[in-house]
């Protein structure tokens, strides 16, 4: 067994909406008096749990229940998702691992339903073998989806890499016990990421030339 596999992050990795989820947290922020964020604050406290992070930008759950606001800010994320873009690269990467015979998956915090329509709207649904988001709109874990994908597709660890944007990725495969490395130009800071000693590019054509070699 030695299918080459790429389980691929969404949000961050593949679609480029840091700035837009920074704008739409602040507005959340500005109605509550909260101090607003900046692309380097936001980056250096992003984290999951996301419930984690709403508490570390100052929200106060016995005021706003996250169950609210958590849905809030998803209804305003899908008004206007349809115009972000791909990051760079990222049609002509992917098209490449295509051809190079990987396996390519993704696997998202997103909601499913609004992934899948994320995804085909882009018109790169053809490079994924299977697209898993979670069963709701509060960017919870994605373990649980991690483990059942590389037991549903048999995946061959040693020649699977996850490729995300965050620490959580790297903790989701360490759990599914697969390679991992990520791009700092997401929803976490670089210097936060090289923490977890995996390795670390700038953009997806380095990653590309790594897995290529």
């Amino acid at each position: 067994m030695n299918q080459k596999s790429i389980i691929w992050d969404w949000n961050g990795t593949l679609l480029a909406d840091v700035e837009y989820c920074i704008k739409i947290m602040n507005v959340l922020l500005s109605e509550r008096t909260l101090p607003l964020l900046n692309a380097d604050r936001y980056r250096e406290v992003f984290d999951f749990p996301v419930k984690k992070y709403y508490q570390d930008i100052g929200i106060d759950f016995t005021k706003d229940p996250f169950s609210d606001i958590g849905l809030r800010f998803m209804d305003m994320y899908l008004q206007n998702v349809d115009s972000l873009e791909l990051v760079d690269n990222a049609h002509e990467v992917l098209s490449i691992f295509k051809q190079q015979n990987y396996s390519q998956f993704i696997l998202s915090a997103m909601e499913q339903q609004a992934l899948y329509d994320a995804v085909h709207q882009r018109k790169i649904g053809s490079y994924f073998s299977r697209i898993d988001g979670i069963d709701n709109h509060y960017g919870g874990g994605k373990a649980e989806l991690a483990k059942t994908l590389i037991s549903t597709h048999h995946l061959d660890k040693k020649n699977t890499w996850l490729i995300g944007d965050t620490l959580h990725d790297a903790e989701v495969a360490g759990i599914i016990g697969c390679n991992c490395l990520l791009v700092s130009y997401g929803h976490q800071s670089k210097s936060r990421l090289k923490s977890s000693g995996l390795p670390v590019f700038d953009n997806l054509s380095d990653v590309k030339q790594f897995l290529s070699q």
